[in-house]
C-alpha cells in the first residue's frame, strides 16, 4: 500500500517500480506485476505486466501507467493505491518457490534512479513511522486513590494515530506487591496516554509492554 497515495496518484503519470530479485520455481518462473486502485468496493487496475525471475539475481525496471483514479475515489477514507508481485495465474506448478527481491524503489516518471542508500539510524525512524513499541518502567503518577494515567512519548511521530496492543503484562504497584492490570490507550500521533482505573490503591505502573501500529 502507498503513503500519500492521493497526492502522488491523481496526476495520472507513468510510474516506473525498479528492484532485484532472484527466485526459485514456480515453473517457468512467472510472476505477475499487479498495481491498482482500490476504494474498499471498486477497484481500478492499472496495466500489469508478467515476468520471468531466474535463480541469478537480476535488475528489474517496470513503467506503466497508473491506474485510474477519480477525484471521488480521493476522498474516501478507504481508497489506497496497491503494488503487489504475485505468482502468475497460469502457472500450474504446484511446488514450493521461493522469490527474493531488494533495492524495491517506486517513482514517478519513466525513469529508474539509482537506489537510496539511508544510515541505519534514518531507516529505524521512518520505520518507526508505522511501528514501535513502548516498554513502561517503574512511574507514579496518580490521579486518584482508584486511578492511574501518565502521557508517553513516542521515539518518532508516527504517521496517523496508532492502535496500540498489549505485548506484555502491565502490572501496577501496590503496597510493594505487583498486580496484573489491564489499561487503556488514547493514542496520538506523538504519544500515548495510558490510563488504568478500579486500582486497590492508585501506585503507577511496575511494568508493561505495548505495540503501536500505524500501518497503511
Amino acid at each position: 500500500k502507498i503513503e500519500a497515495n492521493d497526492i502522488i496518484f491523481a496526476l495520472n503519470k507513468k510510474l516506473t517500480l525498479s528492484f532485484w530479485a532472484k527466485g526459485t520455481n514456480p515453473g517457468a518462473g512467472q510472476y505477475t506485476f499487479q498495481h491498482y486502485w482500490y476504494d474498499g468496493s471498486n477497484q481500478d487496475n492499472g496495466t500489469s505486466q508478467n515476468l520471468t525471475i531466474t535463480s541469478t539475481w537480476t535488475k528489474y525496471s517496470i513503467t506503466v501507467d497508473t491506474a485510474t483514479v477519480s477525484s471521488a475515489d480521493l476522498t474516501l477514507a478507504t481508497s489506497r493505491y496497491d503494488i503487489a508481485i504475485l505468482q502468475d495465474s497460469g502457472d500450474t506448478s504446484t511446488a514450493a518457490w521461493d522469490l527474493n527481491i531488494t533495492g524495491y524503489q517506486l517513482e514517478l516518471g519513466t525513469e529508474a534512479t539509482p537506489f537510496e542508500h539511508r544510515s541505519f539510524g534514518q531507516e529505524l525512524a521512518l520505520c518507526q513511522r508505522y511501528y514501535q513499541t513502548l516498554t513502561v518502567a517503574s512511574t507514579y503518577r496518580e490521579i486518584s486513590t482508584s486511578e492511574y494515567a501518565d502521557f508517553f512519548s513516542f521515539n518518532t511521530t508516527m504517521r496517523a494515530s496508532p492502535t496500540a496492543a498489549v505485548v506484555t503484562q502491565f502490572k501496577y504497584w501496590n503496597v510493594g506487591t505487583p498486580t496484573n492490570v489491564t489499561p487503556t490507550f488514547s493514542t496520538k500521533t506523538n504519544g500515548s496516554n495510558i490510563t488504568m482505573s478500579s486500582l486497590t490503591s492508585g501506585r503507577g505502573f511496575n511494568a508493561g509492554e505495548a505495540s503501536f501500529d500505524s500501518e497503511l
